[in-house]
């Protein structure tokens, strides 16, 4: 017995892999035990794809903000406008949606919805010393709203 679910109450289809009833859900589709395997993996795949491009853009908006542009707030727009661009891409897509196109915008959400911290981080600090002499109150304040966003964001999705 794992976390309150046995492994005996779900059936396994053999035939395609995907389980069907559990003795507690009686078929529910969002039920954990009604998911199919192969989707988990192509979840993990996309997730994989978003993280590196993330880990790329990491440097790559730094490098971008202190050679390219020599300007933080400019990359930072740059960035807010792709990750909009992406966002609004991803919510018109359906089941039907290549996975060509998803991966790819997958790779873009890495790169702005994941990798956008770096920059942001520096802008912030730098602003907030020069204001107030305080590089850490100026972050710390910063990760207190990101982390109330956070919270009170996700309960939007609740409604």
């Amino acid at each position: 017995m794992r976390g309150g679910l046995s492994y005996e109450m779900i059936k396994v289809d053999a035939k395609d892999g995907i389980a069907g009833k559990c003795d507690l859900c009686q078929g529910n589709p969002s039920c954990i035990a009604s998911f199919d395997p192969t989707a988990v993996v192509g979840m993990g795949l996309l997730y994989a794809t978003a993280s590196t491009g993330a880990n790329h853009s990491f440097g790559g908006w730094s490098l971008g903000s202190d050679y390219l542009f020599n300007n933080r707030k400019i990359i930072s727009i740059i960035i807010g406008i792709i990750g909009a661009a992406v966002a609004i891409l991803l919510s018109f897509s359906t089941p039907s949606t290549p996975l060509w196109m998803i991966s790819r915008l997958s790779i873009f959400f890495g790169l702005t919805g994941m990798g956008w911290n770096a920059v942001w981080l520096t802008l912030v600090g730098e602003i907030s010393f020069k204001v107030k002499g305080s590089a850490g109150l100026g972050l710390g304040l910063f990760r207190f709203i990101i982390c109330v966003g956070g919270v009170l964001g996700s309960s939007l999705f609740l409604v």
